[in-house]
Order: structure tokens, then sequence, then C-alpha cells
């Protein structure tokens, strides 16, 4: 009986001990979070398979890519990859 009370109170020390060394959701402030990419569900059809790819949206045709007046599916695409390469480099 001692012996469980002992080992139940070795474990909940480890366990209180080692809470503080990872990093929690908490932790996490919006200014240090990488950017999350907005998902849309596409279904894309291939030599008999389906399959869903939730970034398809992200892919720009040459003509947006070129685009003098770029539209609102460019703008979103770019400034997500502008977020993404600026929370690379300060995380560098």
């Amino acid at each position: 009986m001692k012996r469980s009370i002992l080992l139940t109170l070795c474990a909940f020390s480890l366990l209180s001990a080692c809470k503080d060394t990872y990093p929690t959701i908490d932790m996490h402030t919006q200014e240090n979070a990488p950017p999350i990419a907005e998902r849309k569900d596409s279904l894309l059809e291939a030599h008999g398979n389906t399959r869903v790819d939730p970034y398809f949206w992200m892919r720009l045709t040459d003509q947006q890519k070129t685009a003098t007046d770029p539209d609102i599916q460019t703008k979103k695409v770019v400034q997500y990859l502008k977020d993404e390469n600026t929370y690379a480099q300060v995380r560098s």
C-alpha cells in the first residue's frame, strides 16, 4: 500500500515538474504563430482516382501571376505567401 502511494506521488511529482518544459498553446501568441492557410476542399479526379486537395485554391494560373490588376484570389495567395516568408525570416 505504501509503495503504491509512493509511486503515485513520484509520478505526480514528475508530471508536475515537466509540465512547464514543453510549449503549450497558451505560450503561443499571435505574433510568433505561423500563418495558417485557409482550407477549401476541392475534389480532383485523375486516372480514375479522386482526391481532396484543401489548398488547390492557392494555385494561380499564368494569367493571374502576371496580371497588372490582380483579382481577389491572387491577392489572398500573395498575402499568405508574404506572411509565410516573413514568419520564416523572423524564425531564422
